[in-house]
């Protein structure tokens, strides 16, 4: 389940070509294992104020592009510095942590 489609992705980091896009589908798979893995959950669904229909937070979906800016349009500098925002953003979303 991608929560950014290539377009969105796109669109935020103001690409307009599309001989990027098998690379920036990978980058947002990538991205989204790895905000899996930081949040210790099985799914990005994490809002469950509906119970019925789950969604994802506009934080998770933001940390994703920001992953995906670091990983593969940034420098190494500025990619840290994303990275550690995008932390920041998913924090709260942790299993076992205050909202999550």
């Amino acid at each position: 389940m991608s929560t950014v489609t290539v377009p969105q992705l796109k669109d935020y980091l103001h690409l307009i070509h599309d001989s990027d896009d098998t690379r920036i589908q990978a980058l947002i798979n990538a991205a989204e294992s790895y905000v899996l893995a930081f949040v210790r959950h099985d799914s990005l669904e994490l809002d469950e104020s509906d119970i019925d229909a789950p969604s994802v937070p506009d934080a998770v979906t933001h940390a994703v592009k920001m992953i995906v800016e670091a990983r593969g349009y940034a420098d190494p500098d500025t990619a840290q510095t994303i990275m550690a925002a995008a932390e920041a953003l998913l924090t709260p979303w942790i299993k076992g942590f205050a909202c999550a």
